[in-house]
């Protein structure tokens, strides 16, 4: 299976990754949030 990793082109890789810690980034902005509070304040709630 690592040749099938390795027929990918470099770059598409590396777009991938960051494309995914993006995504992961973006999961662990909103986990803070929620851990920090509590719980997530609805915008009726403000």
């Amino acid at each position: 299976m690592e040749d099938a990793e390795n027929t990918f082109p470099s770059s598409k890789k590396r777009a991938a990754e960051q494309e995914l810690s993006r995504d992961t980034s973006h999961h662990n902005e909103e986990d803070s949030r929620y851990l920090a509070t509590g719980t997530l304040k609805r915008d009726s709630d403000e």
